[in-house]
């Protein structure tokens, strides 16, 4: 019975959103990343909606106001991560693994974002960062201040990042040590 309630509302929203292909572009990079590449987009899209609530975050994030606000009654969603909706542009591919108390504000972030539990991007000095492509953030990390994270770049768990990484760089402790991965 619940499948099928899943499918029923599932269906409709996911074909509504303003933001079909930044939701196509997460499913796509969730699917990787399960090993669930050999279902198809609709089949994947209700089992990530069921079994893992930091997809469902992810989602409710793509949709309308509205839809969201529709969606919250009907599917709760995971209440301890926040990812800021002032975000000028927020790329496809956000990818929360046990995202558990998380806090994502930042000017703009890239495609194929990956954090984890505990991480905070946030305001410190005057402003947020920018986060480039393929940026993972490990658990209880720090990124704070008007600063840009580069392309490629792994900051690593319990690491304070307040200035500049350039691109290609492995980043870790306190404060933070940068490596480049060449």
């Amino acid at each position: 019975m619940i499948d099928f309630f899943y499918k029923v509302l599932c269906w409709p929203m996911f074909f509504l959103g303003r933001n079909k292909s930044m939701v196509l572009e997460d499913l796509k990079y969730w699917k990787i990343r399960y090993g669930k590449e050999h279902l198809i987009d609709f089949k994947a899209f209700c089992c990530f909606m069921k079994y893992y609530p930091e997809y469902r975050y992810v989602f409710y994030y793509r949709m309308p106001f509205l839809y969201r606000h529709i969606f919250n009654v009907f599917l709760p969603k995971l209440k301890s991560i926040c990812i800021s909706t002032n975000c000028s542009k927020v790329g496809g591919g956000i990818f929360a693994c046990h995202g558990f108390s998380s806090i994502i504000v930042a000017d703009s972030i890239g495609k194929n974002f990956v954090f984890f539990q505990n991480v905070t991007v946030g305001y410190n000095r005057g402003g947020n960062p920018t986060i480039g492509d393929n940026v993972q953030i490990f658990a209880g990390a720090v990124v704070a201040g008007p600063i840009h994270i580069g392309n490629d770049v792994k900051i690593g768990a319990n690491a304070v990042v307040l200035q500049d990484i350039p691109d290609g760089s492995i980043v870790y402790g306190n404060p933070c040590i940068i490596k480049s991965k060449n």
